[in-house]
């Protein structure tokens, strides 16, 4: 009886607990990630970032060799899913780009853009000897400055340049710099244009090449030239005006400007104004008529400068 009994209580507490049992269902995995990051502007092949689900990070490991100045992304998201805004290129130096994932059912989900280049050579840089005067490197607005180094790459946007004037600390962001190769060497240059408007005076080079800075050795030293101008052929009418470009200078103190005809008589033309980069003149009301094909001699004078004597070809029709 007592063997019946504890049978018969097993049984029931065997009943009980299935009937107690249910199905607990996962929680649906959420469909607002990024589940690739694919770089589509490299030619003949393409390169996939790597995506951390836990921090939410997208890290691009760029070869430097490469020579990407930006990232073309191409971005898949979970299904149903969108981007809040339209995948743009991204430049290398832009660090911390957020992507943000909407779902389907209105939640988000964010994430951070790392970009790290793979570039194991030290940066070195520097200033072409025979250029160097008294331990500076010499140049001046509007004119190509280079210098060499060990880039492993070529192409524009590849340098940061910053230009920081030692006297009045002001600092010149220079983002066009362009890199290349220099044939039979195993170093490339890299060229950068002061603009017209720069200060004269020393700076300091700080060059930045990915994720490395380096400071030049031997500062940059800015300085004016003689003013100098294109003579293109001109065709004007009496009281009219006619301009002149810079070349590979800037205009300073423009005074006067006079052009003698075939040799003979001499005419002012008045100044109406200039900028470094363009000079506009008045053309007299009683200004000769005829073609002067390059028996036109001007003379334009500046201020603490000397003259600048240019034969043209210049032709006057009657206003």
């Amino acid at each position: 009886m007592k063997h019946k009994y504890t049978y018969f209580l097993l049984m029931a507490l065997l009943v009980g607990i299935t009937a107690c049992k249910k199905t607990i269902d996962l929680e649906p995995l959420p469909q607002n990630k990024i589940l690739e990051y694919k770089i589509s502007n490299l030619k003949d092949t393409v390169m996939y970032a790597a995506i951390n689900q836990l921090n939410n990070t997208i890290t691009v490991y760029l070869p430097v060799f490469y020579g990407l100045s930006l990232i073309d992304p191409e971005i898949k998201v979970s299904e149903g899913a969108t981007l809040t805004e339209v995948p743009m290129p991204v430049g290398v130096y832009e660090q911390d780009k957020k992507y943000t994932v909407k779902a389907a059912d209105g939640s988000t989900n964010t994430y951070t853009l790392k970009i790290k280049v793979m570039n194991p050579v030290k940066l070195n840089a520097i200033w072409p000897a025979n250029y160097l005067v008294n331990g500076e490197m010499i140049s001046y607005p509007l004119n190509s400055t280079v210098f060499s180094g060990n880039f492993n790459a070529f192409g524009t946007g590849l340098i940061q340049v910053d230009l920081i004037n030692k006297k009045s600390g002001k600092v010149i962001k220079v983002n066009d710099a362009e890199i290349a190769w220099r044939p039979g060497t195993i170093e490339q240059s890299a060229f950068f244009t002061p603009n017209a408007t720069i200060d004269t005076g020393v700076y300091q080079l700080n060059l930045k090449y990915y994720d490395q800075d380096i400071i030049m050795k031997e500062p940059l030293h800015i300085v004016h030239r003689q003013p100098d101008l294109l003579m293109p052929s001109k065709n004007v009418k009496q009281g009219e005006s006619i301009s002149f470009p810079a070349f590979q200078s800037i205009f300073l103190g423009l005074k006067s400007v006079k052009v003698k005809l075939n040799d003979k008589d001499t005419y002012d033309l008045p100044v109406i104004g200039f900028t470094p980069l363009e000079m506009t003149l008045k053309v007299p009301d009683n200004f000769p008529v005829g073609i002067y094909d390059y028996t036109a001699y001007f003379t334009f004078e500046f201020e603490n400068w000397k003259a600048v004597s240019k034969l043209g070809s210049l032709s006057v029709s009657a206003k």
